[in-house]
């Protein structure tokens, strides 16, 4: 991917930790004129901020403190609303171990995206979960996203 792709105008909101990282973010969204973006600092501003604002797409840090990424995906996945709880959320690990990435995909995570990351890969996920759909199920009353099929020949 030589130029950077072109994306619809949406919204987004970023949660993470640290200023940084959501600068950098952010700096990289800009540059695939995606300029409608909110931050949140921890789960409880950012679960607050995605009811507000209901962003088309979500950026969430699973390393916030006390487990509150899982808590505020928790919530997303539980609207009541089907259109806003089924909103693509793509998380963010600083060390993406086995144990820590299903237990993302299990509360619900659209894509998992290992720091540091590079505006290409922060792009590929974009048009991934933009323009590959997946199907959704409810499963307890949250709306997950369906498991990916892997093919025989695809492992």
């Amino acid at each position: 991917m030589r130029f950077p792709p072109s994306f619809p105008d949406l919204s987004i909101l970023v949660i993470d930790r640290s200023a940084n990282v959501r600068r950098i973010l952010t700096e990289i969204l800009a540059q695939v004129n995606l300029r409608r973006i909110v931050e949140a600092t921890d789960a409880a501003a950012g679960t607050t901020l995605f009811f507000d604002k209901q962003p088309n797409i979500v950026f969430l840090d699973w390393d916030l403190p006390k487990g509150g990424a899982a808590n505020c995906l928790g919530s997303i996945r539980s609207s009541k609303s089907w259109i806003v709880g089924r909103a693509p959320v793509i998380v963010t690990m600083e060390r993406p171990t086995l144990g820590a990435v299903i237990k993302a995909e299990q509360t619900g995570a659209n894509e998992v995206l290992a720091k540091p990351f590079s505006p290409k890969v922060v792009w590929q996920h974009l048009f991934g979960v933009i323009n590959i759909s997946r199907k959704f199920q409810n499963t307890d009353g949250m709306q997950m996203p369906a498991p990916r099929v892997v093919k025989g020949n695809d492992i």
